[in-house]
């Protein structure tokens, strides 16, 4: 038990008092005898009221230096390794540690178990283009992205309020309010949005899946009307993916017969495109939401999309972000970033 210095020094000076037991002294400081003994035992060996002990106090680790870095070195080398597998790993080396004692110290140091990270797959190819772009947009400014309309599609299911944890107490009963209810099919929506640095644009639902024939009138009567009023100065870029119908020859005749410059596009990419990060965002607020059938689903989508006002600094933001992505994708050779 660790004793402030100040009751230290005001149990040694009552210590002094002739009617005064060791018992007694710790009743008024509400701590054991042999306490008290151990505090006037070393002013009398030491002279001194503080603490001077050497070491750590308490049991000693299980894991000594050696086994500690080899558990380490071998969860960096592969992060895959349950604490069983890494228990297995440590056994060949010499040292009988439990699979709880590794976890332990795996958590007290920051390794935690986490899901691992869903990434698209890219081939050496696809780094390369990747990093070609990246290199050719480097000298982009913040000022430069914030004249950039991006675009996505994403698919929305039906579902009911999503929560992740619900309060309930041991015997009481199990409710509704409980559950995550879903259906075995649940029903989907795609829907095509776009966003700039000055907040959302138009989004429009999209029956079945997109393709060239109707992504066309989304281009007449949603992106140009949108680019004319964001970019008056005729100065704006359009952003889209390199899914077949954004490339099909006659969506291109659109573009051009419109004036719409469309910004070059590596493959393979939706980790630079801020739009995924905005679908996440949207998605997590829907699941708080009644989504059980695709009316309820589609006005929640349009409500968050609308009338949230959260929404338009995080386009500022994702926008703004644009920079850092093109320097991770260049220091990462082309690789995955962490967007």
């Amino acid at each position: 038990m660790k004793i402030p210095i100040t009751k230290r020094a005001e149990i040694l000076s009552l210590a002094k008092h002739p009617n005064l037991s060791q018992r007694e002294i710790a009743n008024l400081y509400n701590v054991s005898r042999k306490t008290v003994s151990l505090i006037l035992k070393r002013y009398r060996e030491t002279g001194q009221v503080r603490n001077n002990r050497k070491g750590r106090s308490g049991r000693k680790s299980k894991i000594d230096q050696e086994a500690r870095q080899l558990l380490f070195e071998e969860s960096f080398r592969d992060p895959s390794k349950t604490s069983i597998d890494l228990k297995r790993f440590l056994a060949t080396k010499g040292f009988n540690i439990a699979a709880r004692t590794i976890r332990h110290h795996l958590f007290i140091s920051g390794r935690k178990a986490r899901r691992p990270i869903k990434k698209q797959l890219l081939t050496q190819r696809m780094k390369e283009k990747r990093l070609v772009w990246a290199q050719l947009l480097q000298s982009w400014t913040k000022e430069d992205w914030r004249r950039v309309m991006f675009s996505d599609e994403t698919m929305f299911t039906c579902e009911g309020k999503q929560a992740r944890y619900v309060r309930r107490s041991r015997n009481e009963s199990i409710s509704e309010h409980h559950m995550v209810q879903r259906t075995k099919t649940a029903a989907k929506r795609m829907y095509w949005g776009c966003m700039t640095y000055h907040g959302v644009g138009p989004i429009t639902p999209i029956q079945g899946t997109m393709d060239a024939n109707k992504y066309i009138p989304i281009i007449k009567e949603k992106v140009v009307p949108e680019m004319n009023e964001t970019f008056p100065d005729g100065d704006g870029t359009f952003q889209q993916d390199l899914a077949p119908c954004h490339r099909a020859k006659k969506v291109q005749r659109v573009f051009r017969n419109n004036g719409v410059v469309v910004l070059d596009w590596p493959g393979n990419s939706p980790d630079l495109n801020p739009m995924e990060n905005l679908w996440a965002i949207i998605k997590q607020k829907k699941q708080k939401e009644d989504c059980s059938n695709l009316e309820k689903m589609n006005q929640v989508v349009l409500n968050i999309w609308f009338d949230d006002p959260a929404l338009t600094n995080i386009c500022k933001n994702l926008v703004d972000s644009m920079p850092q992505r093109i320097q991770q994708v260049i220091a990462n050779e082309g690789g995955h970033i962490r967007y």
